[in-house]
């Protein structure tokens, strides 16, 4: 069903903002679940309707045009009211039941969100629980996920941050590789394990790159779990996130003896949109993670000057 609002459709501007944040026609009809030329046409005809032209179609992909930025605060604006309207009317007739989307880094999500999801059914049986992988950052604000645990600080004032836990990231190997090492080995020493060039940006990698003259992995993936897999394996080394939470397993890796320096410490922190924070069905689903959050932050005072277990 259409709503029109002063000769323009809200599914339409919803097509435009998909293809703002794609940057390309041929991506926003993947991410919206049209064909190209469906979604070209839809474009054509509201541009037409509105008398504007809204992109430049560029061999970079698609850029706004002047009429596109002044239409895009407006247009982001009504897509997080659409949000809060769905949810104070989904609010009104639920209370601990539905669908928690919780958006997470892949070793999070693994280790920690899936085993810690049994425990929130036998507390809440009326909810769901989806775990959304990855390490791209999700809009809370426009809905894309209903909580976050991020190992980044959020910039949207509208985030706020409700739990944080940390703990030291350490060089990981398997004993093999591990034994395989002469006892004078430096990092430059080390074949290493990192993002593939598509995800050169993530905090690892990067750190990596400031920390060894000439940088060069000898095994990369945009898959961090194929990382480990290789961790594993005996290709090299990787840094690891240790944080002794209830959950953590042993990996079958070895923690390497080098130092990393005092900034190889990595943060997880608890990210919910400020509209979002007294939900119920998310309260009671933040209540659990900061109660495991409390429980990991005793375990790791407790360890503070001895081997953590990988």
């Amino acid at each position: 069903m259409y709503s029109k609002m002063d000769g323009l459709y809200w599914e339409d501007l919803q097509l435009f903002l998909a293809v703002q944040e794609s940057g390309s026609l041929s991506a926003a009809a993947r991410r919206l679940g049209l064909s190209q030329p469906t979604l070209s046409r839809r474009m054509n005809d509201m541009e037409l309707n509105m008398g504007e032209t809204l992109f430049e179609r560029c061999a970079q992909g698609m850029v706004l045009t002047m009429a596109g930025e002044r239409l895009l605060p407006a247009v982001r604006q009504m897509a997080e009211w659409a949000v809060t309207a769905c949810q104070h009317l989904h609010e009104a007739t639920s209370s601990l039941s539905g669908c928690v989307r919780i958006a997470a880094a892949p070793r999070i999500a693994h280790e920690f969100l899936a085993p810690l999801a049994a425990d929130m059914l036998q507390h809440y049986p009326g909810l769901q629980l989806e775990v959304m992988s990855g390490v791209e950052v999700r809009n809370l604000a426009r809905g894309e996920a209903d909580l976050a645990l991020r190992t980044i600080v959020p910039q949207d004032d509208d985030l706020i941050i409700l739990d944080r836990i940390e703990g030291p990231i350490r060089l990981v190997a398997s004993t093999g590789y591990a034994a395989s090492l002469p006892q004078n080995a430096t990092l430059q020493d080390l074949r290493w394990i990192s993002w593939s060039s598509s995800h050169e940006e993530q905090l690892s990698h990067q750190a990596l790159t400031r920390l060894l003259d000439n940088f060069h992995p000898v095994f990369t993936s945009d898959d961090y779990n194929v990382q480990c897999a290789a961790c594993a394996a005996g290709v090299g080394v990787m840094p690891m996130f240790t944080v002794p939470h209830r959950f953590a397993g042993n990996t079958g890796l070895t923690s390497l003896p080098f130092d990393l320096g005092p900034e190889a410490v990595s943060r997880v922190y608890l990210v919910c949109h400020r509209r979002q924070r007294d939900v119920p069905r998310l309260r009671a689903v933040i209540d659990m993670i900061r109660a495991e959050f409390a429980v990991a932050r005793t375990a790791f005072n407790a360890l503070l000057i001895a081997p953590i277990t990988i």
